[in-house]
């Protein structure tokens, strides 16, 4: 078993670009990933919902991650919004319940959060200390309900953490790809009025947070972002450096908010933003291979 327990890690969900780098990581230091996924073609199939015979490969592993979520970025109609609370809801809570029933529990469980939890300001700095701004708006009822079917299980062998994720900016996913489309073809303006923050993270950052909170294990809520969060006008102004392209316009927030009414993605998703800090990490000491944007963003884009 304890040979086993070395190289057996569990990612619920891990089929997504996040996912796939954090499997990287674990890989290169020899682990085994098990990826829990709707198919079955390379993975160790589940639905999310229910415990099956995955629950067996819980059982004796080292630690286990939950990426599940359906995605936000979507039009918030009233069943889209049930889909986005209910994936994460209910496949928190799957896990927590194969951790119970395993005679020999992971050592750590990493859940997936979000900074959506703090809700939206222009100038609050927000920490892992901080509580809601927005108390009964939809992500930050998301987040909370998220994080307490977490919380609403006793682990006393398993240690649980929780990664509020910030703008993941990688390849293979998140804003990325679509803000380098725009940027590109010269409609790379800030959205809105460009004073909103947002709170990046490099995704080889975000992929060390997981991997460091399943093996060391660390416990409680972490901050998954960047130590220098950007206004949207800042962050797209070094879009624009670092792609080349000139000053354009910002794109006014009423005629984002009218492509949202023909079913774009949620208007809010970009023309509001939250400033969150991961003093919780930085305290522990964690070494930032990307702390400011523009070399981050060099990273990605001049490949």
């Amino acid at each position: 078993m304890d040979g086993e327990r070395l190289s057996r890690i569990v990612i619920a969900g891990g089929s997504g670009f996040i996912g796939k780098a954090i499997s990287k990581n674990l890989k290169a230091l020899g682990h085994e990933v098990i990826v829990l996924g709707r198919s079955a073609e390379g993975k160790a199939k589940w639905d999310s919902k229910t415990l099956g015979p995955w629950a067996e490969l819980v059982d004796g592993s080292l630690a286990v991650i939950n990426l599940t979520g359906e995605t936000v970025a979507q039009k918030w109609t009233y069943q889209a919004q049930q889909k986005i609370l209910n994936s994460r809801v209910d496949s928190t809570r799957v896990v927590g319940e194969a951790i119970q029933k395993a005679s020999s529990p992971p050592k750590a469980w990493v859940n997936a959060s979000a900074i959506g939890f703090y809700g939206n300001h222009p100038s609050q700095i927000f920490t892992e200390e901080s509580p809601s701004v927005q108390d009964g708006e939809f992500l930050v009822e998301t987040c909370k309900q998220w994080e307490s079917a977490m919380t609403s299980f006793t682990t006393p062998n398993t240690m649980q953490s929780q990664i509020r994720i910030g703008v993941v900016l990688g390849e293979g996913g998140g804003a990325l790809p679509v803000l380098t489309k725009l940027t590109k073809a010269f409609l790379g303006g800030a959205a809105g009025n460009g004073q909103q923050w947002m709170s990046w993270i490099h995704i080889e950052d975000l992929a060390q947070i997981f991997v460091d909170a399943a093996l060391t294990p660390f416990e409680g809520v972490f901050n998954g972002t960047a130590p220098k969060p950007e206004t949207n006008t800042d962050f797209m102004a070094t879009m624009r450096k670092v792609l080349g392209r000139p000053w354009v316009p910002n794109a006014p927030g009423f005629a984002m908010k009218l492509a949202g009414a023909f079913g774009a993605p949620e208007p809010d998703l970009v023309l509001q933003g939250n400033r969150v800090i991961p003093a919780r990490l930085m305290k522990a000491g964690f070494q930032f291979r990307f702390p400011e944007l523009e070399p981050a963003l060099i990273d990605l884009l001049k490949r």
